[in-house]
């Protein structure tokens, strides 16, 4: 799929925004060493050491590495056809293989809508550090991928739910350090 496609909401992918990939490369000291839900054109702007594409399902793969990132892409089309596992089913296989210690790091960035974390709170008292996208705080730059609603626009979407970004790892304060402009910091207790 090409990232012109992408653009054109022909997918249930979701490219995620410059901002938020400098942001996780500066996370884990410069490298992303594992995106397990990518492809060739998006990790062109990843620049993951290593990725999973479409065609060899992620959630069936061995995630153990220095650190993962994870963009899932939706379950659904734009138009509603369902379009394979749910955000659900990446994020249970994200805590499960952290919780197993596969890696020591993982960014989680998605969609916090009904679909999502919200039938997940468990997971986030897992995380490290959470940001909720939102109102509050004062990013609207689109090269960052911010809109003016404190929404983070995804490349082709229009983003109709605030975004979470979740942080699994020892340093939190790292996490919250590069990722603060984008939401609201959540400190897990």
């Amino acid at each position: 799929m090409t990232l012109e496609a992408m653009q054109k909401q022909e997918t249930c992918e979701h490219p995620t925004p410059k901002g938020i990939l400098d942001a996780a490369r500066e996370t884990f000291y410069g490298l992303i060493d594992l995106d397990v839900a990518s492809s060739v054109a998006m990790n062109q702007y990843v620049q993951a050491y290593r990725f999973y594409g479409k065609e060899d399902d992620g959630l069936s793969q061995s995630w153990q590495a220095q650190n993962v990132f994870l963009n899932p892409p939706g379950s659904q089309t734009p138009k509603g056809v369902p379009k394979g596992p749910s955000a659900l089913h990446w994020l249970d296989n994200l805590v499960m293989c952290y919780r197993t210690g596969k890696f020591p790091e993982a960014i989680y960035i998605g969609y916090n809508g009904p679909e999502t974390l919200s039938k997940r709170p468990a997971k986030c008292r897992i995380a490290s550090g959470i940001i909720h996208s939102s109102r509050e705080h004062t990013c609207t730059d689109p090269e960052d991928g911010m809109t003016s609603n404190g929404r983070i626009k995804f490349l082709g979407d229009r983003p109709f739910f605030p975004s979470v970004i979740l942080y699994f790892g020892a340093d939190s304060t790292r996490f919250f350090k590069n990722f603060s402009k984008f939401g609201t910091r959540i400190i897990v207790p």
